[in-house]
């Protein structure tokens, strides 16, 4: 999502180093260290997830590049669907507010080994109107 700004206070931002998205494609996928707070109360900074490369399922928690490639972020998948490039995330502390984002595929890292959880109601309006604002038309060629 090109310009996209993240708030520190919703940022889980994790340690990016260069090769992030290779090293996550082998097979033993890679280990990575949480700093911020907003996958609280799931995950806690400091603590470490595993992260591989495999299919993205609503409800996993992944972790893809910001829009300037400078920092790693955690946040669950509230929409996605095989063919469209976007995945809509949201960060666990927002969960009631219903506060999403949009990312492209191509910024994905992987998916971290963490049980899923599904979106809530708040959650699946916001992605709803949030694709239906022009995300998925132009992903489908609309105008």
């Amino acid at each position: 999502m090109a310009g996209a700004h993240y708030e520190d206070a919703w940022e889980a931002a994790l340690e990016a180093q260069p090769g992030l998205q290779r090293d996550a494609a082998r097979p033993q996928g890679i280990w990575v260290t949480v700093v911020s707070t907003s996958m609280l109360p799931t995950l806690k900074p400091g603590t470490r997830i595993h992260v591989r490369r495999r299919p993205v399922r609503i409800g996993d928690v992944i972790v893809f590049l910001t829009a300037d490639c400078t920092r790693a972020v955690a946040h669950r998948v509230v929409f996605c669907m095989p063919g469209l490039p976007w995945i809509v995330e949201s960060a666990d502390c927002h969960r009631d507010d219903g506060a999403v984002a949009a990312i492209h595929r191509k910024k994905l890292i992987g998916v971290a080994d963490l049980p899923r959880r599904p979106p809530t109601p708040s959650q699946c309006w916001a992605a709803l109107r949030l694709m239906a604002t022009g995300l998925a038309r132009r992903s489908l060629g609309f105008r």
